[in-house]
């Protein structure tokens, strides 16, 4: 979706980049085709795998004028983070997966919780009209459709660009719409609400007498719809009525773009970017662990007690600014950018990335990568949350929302073919550390990690003809 909304702005950057290099692209006659193919493999360690074939292919129509067809899918299977908090060995989870499976949670002790049985697969395909209006300016039409087992999306989007400066300059104006449908297996059940869990405590705190106070999260069990179980008997459960099957989500997106010839030898990208997301914003398959805060016999201080689905803001808007740059260097390219992300969740991101596409011979070249990613944790985000607390109209556990830094460390290798083609190969190796919520940090959770790094790695095979 986002290289569909942002390839009309692309395209124009990389016929500026050709011309900057001294070199030209292929001239293409009406009726000509071509192709670009790849598959990418990701690999996180001891979690998801993901492999993602797909094709690019495109059709002259003459005056410089094209339809292209961009098809995906992708595979993914593995263990992923439920967003609960470790425990002593004491206590499960029993959670409805994206695979469509009810597990039970326990793992051993210490370890975060992760759905084992997660596997989804997903297929995805964007079309594109590129029609130049006169000498100097070109409209990109595109639709894209994308399905998977609990999730569908369409979208529609525009991009307009014009040439001025003695074609030195253009100016970039992109538009975006999409539709999305979220139907989890299990269905969608009310934000906050107490999952089916198994504990070890005789009551949970508020499940049956001599719970927290009135407000607090352990007193709220009951307020959920949820039925605590009786004193005693070491086995309590709860029910909870799924409320809706569907929900959806509008997602708009607004892209202004200038794109500057500086030198013979120097091109420069800077693009403001805005995204508003109205609707569903909750990840169903995402829960939040309330953490026990007075020791007894058999749950000590800091146990997880049960767990709550999580609820996120119905509103997301998201605005960047994007600073690219490319260098020819001798018969070398220099590729630098930086991109400044903020939005109303209270996330701020900084995201520093680099290039250099070294040539070997003409037809062979080598490009290290470097990437260098920042951001602060949404207003929302706990990693856990206590059974005194007062209970937040909006929480999240999910890590993608967590404070964290990532590096990203790769090289690509590409050639040109006896026939004309190209091939490229990418290899990566990603790396993601964070810490926790040192309100969590109580009783066991002081033994255990309660944010592992997540470490994966990247292959991209292309080839292009």
């Amino acid at each position: 979706m986002q290289l569909t909304r942002k390839q009309g702005l692309k395209r124009a950057l990389l016929a500026s980049s050709c011309a900057l290099l001294g070199t030209s692209a292929a001239q293409a006659n009406p009726g000509d085709w071509s192709f670009d193919t790849g598959v990418l493999y990701y690999s996180e360690q001891d979690r998801v795998r993901a492999l993602e074939p797909g094709a690019l292919v495109k059709l002259d129509l003459g005056n410089d004028s094209s339809l292209s067809a961009h098809l995906v899918t992708d595979t993914l299977s593995g263990a992923t983070p439920t967003g609960a908090m470790p425990s002593s060995g004491k206590s499960s989870v029993t959670v409805t997966s994206p695979s469509g499976k009810t597990t039970t949670v326990a793992g051993a002790a210490g370890i975060n919780p992760v759905d084992p049985n997660f596997k989804d697969f997903r297929k995805a395909i964007s079309l594109t009209w590129s029609q130049p209006l006169d000498r100097l300016s070109r409209l990109d039409l595109g639709a894209s459709y994308s399905i998977e087992h609990d999730f569908k999306s369409q979208g529609l989007n525009a991009l307009f660009s014009h040439d001025f400066n003695e074609r030195n300059t253009t100016l970039s104006l992109g538009l975006a719409s999409e539709w999305d449908l979220v139907f989890p297996i299990g269905g969608i059940h009310k934000p906050l609400s107490v999952l089916p869990h198994i504990i070890a405590a005789p009551t949970p705190p508020g499940g049956g007498g001599g719970g927290g106070d009135e407000g607090d999260i352990g007193g709220e069990q009951g307020d959920n719809g949820e039925e605590g179980g009786g004193s005693g008997g070491g086995v309590i459960t709860t029910k909870n009525p799924v409320i809706a099957a569907s929900e959806t989500k509008r997602v708009n997106d607004l892209l202004l773009g200038v794109t500057q010839v500086m030198t013979r030898d120097w091109l420069t990208e800077l693009n403001y970017s805005y995204s508003r997301s109205t609707g569903y914003q909750n990840d169903p398959y995402k829960v939040v662990s309330i953490l026990n805060t007075k020791a007894s016999p058999t749950t000590p201080v800091g146990e997880p007690i049960f767990n709550i689905y999580e609820n996120r803001p119905d509103l997301h808007q998201k605005r960047a600014l994007y600073w690219g740059n490319k260098l020819y260097l001798g018969g070398d390219v220099l590729d630098f950018s930086y991109r400044y992300g903020w939005d109303d969740w209270g996330i701020r991101s900084g995201t520093y990335e680099l290039r250099y596409r070294m040539s070997w011979g003409g037809d062979f070249y080598v490009m290290p990568h470097l990437r260098w990613y920042r951001q602060n944790a949404a207003d929302f985000y706990h990693r856990g949350l206590l059974a005194t607390d007062k209970a937040p109209p909006y929480v999240s556990a999910d890590y993608r929302l967590a404070a964290f830094t990532a590096r990203t460390v790769g090289i690509e290798f590409g050639t040109r073919t006896a026939g004309g083609g190209r091939v490229s190969l990418r290899v990566e190796r990603y790396l993601q550390t964070g810490s926790s919520d040192p309100r969590v940090d109580i009783g066991v959770q002081r033994q255990f990690d309660l944010f592992p790094d997540l470490k994966a790695d990247i292959v991209q095979l292309s080839f292009s003809f």
